[in-house]
């Protein structure tokens, strides 16, 4: 039979899977049960199934085709072969690591069948024998009636590994309730003795990592057996090796099954064990998986794992939902079960307890497999639950339903029942945790490291996890990305959090991935909302870091603001926490010490801003941290403040790396890669290249365009863009992307990026000969400008001089030059030592055209000083526009010298600059082209 309907096959291939693993009995009668149901489709699977037996016939794939040795030789059959005291008869399975045969032992000793699993020879050689050799390792400490026995293990005379374990005869644990028609009782309870088996192996501390169905078979005496340990994880050892297994098999799991942090690649723990034996659960009792729709793609299953909830039970059985009618009717039957009875019984405790079980955060999950297992009973015996929050009501509807007969017949004495309820049941819980403590005490040790371990990790994974969500937003639709946040906002404010870090966490993590979209004013509303969720918890103790760490974030985003004494505010109460006794971490101490870089760097303090940041990447380094998305930032910071200091050089040498090594690991559809994009793009155009920056600027835009979707714009991008603009003389098109700059930088409250748009709209007005209305926008800047940092006052002066010098007044534009040189202090010319401040250079060539312009004796002095400070600021010593323009200036000069041979020479020189850096059909290169053109040449 050949099936052409890709779909159909989709719908045919899990129950061929799941007949092909019975028993001819059991096999005939699932398919007599389908037939009844769908004759079309039970045809369809009995004429594959006939196949598949003629294929067996045939003894393909039995291991009568030629399979090498250790050595390479051929052998033509495995049966027979013989391991050590056991000989193989025949094949039943394969798996990841090798395949399964049935053998005898031959030695006398005793009789019976055993299996035997042999080490794929392909495997010899690499880490797959040593994961072998673990499996063994692993199966050897286990003793459960519940576990498959390891019985022996050797190596063959042709060095093949092989383990022989018992020989379990049963069928899947889901075909088994379903044939069998289990109740949801009965499947609870043969469930909790899964818990038993998988609760002894992490006693051993061991972690399972693939339960599923196969992996779970069922014998006819009704006894459960899990199997196959062979990717499990030893938590007491750190094997030589390790890692290497991890590299090799990294994608050993399955996805239907997997915990969101095994998808994300993170460590595991036996919180992991818990989420699959979860959606093992869910599917036992609704049967269908938690998240994820019918035949769902691998990728479909990953995403909803991630980032779907799972729905209530009970949904299995609503029309549209989860089925049909005749489905729901069917999966009732399935369960011993009327639809409305079932609906009922898949609500409520038993409801919570699978949810808890499938919570994406591990911290939120169960414990411990045995408090799992402990919910479930308390559902079975009508206790109280853990996944339920107490309450006196939940207490007594509980005590009601265990004692239906009694409250009956004694309805009048119900009230003074319930007055001694509380204190009852109180001590009860209390003894009993206290007897589980005593028993346990090796395990609650192991407990409490793992939520020390997941602890740590909260923060990283809630971040990689929102990363890894807004990267798969960012290759759908546009504007994907602010969709996500704005609906992960909206779920945490209706989520209950049993655990205020994890709240706070996701806040904090959400918080920076506004602040990446440019939106500071959300990003600051959710850390005051993280503040608040701080206040009165555990989480504010004196010894806390984390009053600490969200003091230093917020100190951040007020920067972005503008509002730098707030962001000091913010700094100064996370030193006098610390100074208290918080215990801040070593990544913790860097991001606070980069918050001080920021906001000196704004007050331009640059110096001060650069060091800083190169103390904290030295502090990372000397406590072992040289790598991760931390390193990433601080260098990303580090490069911002290097350009923001005028060492483009410096600045370039750190971004285009880390603009590269950022691509490739998050993909070129990111914030947090754009906004790297972005200080590249800036040094191009900082760094003497317009033409190049501008080929960069449209891709940054057209990729925020996407990111943002339709009518948004990131502000700093269009300000970037504007700027390169005005540097090209295009100064109608830049006054207007600077103008819908400005308006985006207001809409995001980032004062200090909405003042340096409006003062370029001003500039690029004014040289398109719109003095009026550049006179006008710069006059309504007074009150914004009265307290803008000392950047911005030094930048409004040199625009008013460019202002007046338009209207003819020379000597004012030449006070506000001579004011904003001395605003820069020492730092306007700068020494071999001390980098020149980075607006020093565009002062000079404005003083130095107002003196060549009137002729004035001081202007090759001038052009003199302009071309040291265009050299050092260059990134390449011949193309650099800054360059260029002193060049020119100083050709002018010397023309008015009379030095004419020297005066063509550098305008021929400035030509050779402008033109590759402005295009030709700019003022500046064509005033060069005519200079040189016009000038005697002896």
């Amino acid at each position: 039979m050949i099936v052409g309907d890709v779909e159909r096959w989709r719908q045919i291939s899990p129950l061929l899977d799941g007949l092909l693993d019975l028993p001819p009995e059991r096999c005939a009668k699932r398919l007599a049960a389908l037939r009844n149901e769908d004759p079309a489709l039970a045809a369809e699977l009995e004429a594959l199934i006939g196949h598949g037996a003629r294929a067996d016939a045939s003894r393909f794939l039995a291991g009568s085709a030629p399979l090498p040795d250790a050595a390479g030789r051929a052998m033509q059959s495995l049966a027979g072969t013989r391991l050590g005291a056991y000989v193989l008869e025949a094949p039943l399975g394969q798996g990841g690591t090798g395949a399964v045969w049935r053998a005898r032992r031959a030695d006398g000793r005793f009789e019976g069948d055993v299996a035997v699993k042999l080490l794929h020879l392909s495997l010899i050689g690499r880490t797959g024998a040593l994961r072998f050799e673990r499996e063994g390792a692993i199966l050897a400490r286990l003793s459960h009636p519940h576990i498959a026995h390891l019985l022996d293990a050797g190596i063959s005379d042709g060095g093949q590994p092989y383990l022989v374990i018992e020989l379990v005869a049963g069928e899947r644990i889901d075909l088994h309730c379903d044939l069998e028609r289990l109740s949801v009782a009965q499947r609870v309870a043969l469930f909790r003795a899964v818990l038993e088996a998988v609760a002894h192996a992490h006693r051993h501390l061991v972690i399972h990592r693939d339960i599923k169905p196969s992996n779970i078979l069922v014998g006819a005496d009704g006894s459960v057996k899990l199997l196959d340990f062979g990717i499990a994880k030893l938590l007491d050892r750190d094997e030589a090796g390790a890692s290497d297994l991890t590299a090799e098999r990294g994608g050993a799991l399955t996805p239907d099954y997997a915990a969101p942090e095994q998808l994300r690649g993170e460590p595991v723990t036996t919180a992991t064990d818990v989420y699959s034996l979860g959606v093992l659960l869910f599917q036992l009792l609704a049967g269908r998986h938690p998240t994820a729709p019918p035949r769902a793609s691998p990728a479909d299953l990953m995403r909803t794992t991630l980032e779907t909830p799972p729905g209530p039970l009970a949904a299995a059985l609503l029309p549209g939902k989860g089925a049909s009618p005749a489905d729901a009717t069917r999966l009732a039957a399935e369960r011993d079960s009327s639809v409305a009875r079932l609906r009922r019984q898949l609500g409520g405790d038993l409801d919570l307890v699978v949810a808890k079980a499938l919570r994406k955060a591990p911290a939120e999950r169960y414990a411990t497999v045995d408090a799992f297992g402990e919910d479930l009973r308390r559902w079975a015996a009508a206790e109280p639950v853990s996944a339920r929050p107490d309450s006196l009501a939940y207490r007594a509807s509980r005590f009601v339903a265990r004692h239906r007969g009694a409250v009956a017949a004694g309805v009048l004495t119900f009230a003074a029942i319930l007055a001694g309820l509380v204190g009852t049941i109180d001590g009860a819980r209390r003894a009993e945790q206290q007897r589980l403590l005593a028993t346990r005490a090796a395990e609650q040790a192991r407990i409490e490291r793992d939520q020390a371990l997941l602890q740590q990790k909260l923060q990283r994974g809630t971040n990689e996890f929102l990363q890894l969500l807004m990267r798969d937003a960012a290759g759908g639709d546009s504007g994907a990305i602010r969709k996500q946040l704005d609906r992960a906002v909206a779920l945490l404010e209706q989520t209950r959090f049993e655990a205020p870090i994890v709240k706070v966490a996701l806040l904090r993590q959400i918080a920076g991935r506004y602040a990446e979209l440019g939106e500071y004013a959300t990003a600051i509303r959710l850390l005051r909302e993280a503040i608040a969720a701080v206040a009165g918890t555990d989480l504010a103790a004196p010894t806390s870091a984390v009053p600490v760490n969200l003091a230093c974030s917020l100190a951040r985003d007020l920067h972005e603001t503008g509002d730098e004494r707030g962001a000091l505010v913010e700094l100064d109460r996370a030193d006098r926490l610390v100074a208290a006794g918080a215990g801040l971490s070593v990544p913790s101490r860097a991001e606070c010490r980069a918050g001080r870089s920021f906001v000196a760097t704004a007050l331009g303090d640059y110096g001060r801003g650069v060091s800083l940041l190169r103390e904290a990447m030295q502090e990372l380094a000397s406590a072992g941290i040289r790598e991760g998305e931390q390193v990433r930032v601080l260098r990303g910071s580090l490069a911002r403040a290097l350009k923001e200091a005028g060492d483009h050089a410096g600045a370039m040498a750190i971004a285009t790396p880390l603009l590269a090594e950022n691509t490739v690991a998050q993909g070129r559809e990111s914030m947090a890669v754009l906004r790297r994009s972005s200080v590249v793009t800036s040094l191009a155009r900082l760094g003497g290249d317009p033409l190049a920056a501008l080929d960069h600027s449209q891709a940054d835009r057209d990729a925020a365009a996407h990111l943002l979707g339709p009518g948004r714009v990131d502000a700093a991008i269009e300000l970037e863009h504007g700027l390169i603009l005005l540097e090209l003389a295009r100064f109608d098109a830049a006054a207007t992307v600077l103008a819908r700059a400005s308006s985006a930088a207001e809409a995001a409250q980032q004062a200090p990026l909405a003042l340096d748009a409006r003062l370029a709209e001003v500039e690029a007005l004014s040289r398109d000969s719109r003095a009026a209305e550049a006179t006008a926008r710069f006059a309504a800047l007074g009150v914004a400008l009265a307290s803008a940092a000392p950047p911005e006052r030094v930048e409004s002066l040199r625009i008013d001089a460019l202002l007046v010098a338009s209207r003819g007044d020379s000597a004012a534009a030449r006070r506000d030059l001579a004011d904003a040189e001395q605003q820069l202090g020492a730092g306007a010319d700068g020494t071999v030592d001390t980098p020149p401040h980075p607006k020093a250079c565009a002062l000079v060539l404005a003083r130095g055209e107002l003196a060549a312009a009137g002729r004035d004796d001081d202007a090759l002095a001038l052009a003199e000083r302009a071309l040291t400070l265009a050299r050092r600021r260059a990134l390449l010593a011949d193309r650099s526009s800054d360059v260029g323009r002193a060049f020119l200036l100083r050709a002018r000069a010397l023309a008015a010298a009379g030095r004419g041979v020297e005066s063509r020479r550098d305008a021929d020189a400035a030509r050779a600059q402008l033109e590759p850096t402005l295009g030709a059909a700019h003022p500046a290169t064509r005033a060069a082209a005519a200079l040189a053109a016009t000038t005697p040449s002896s």
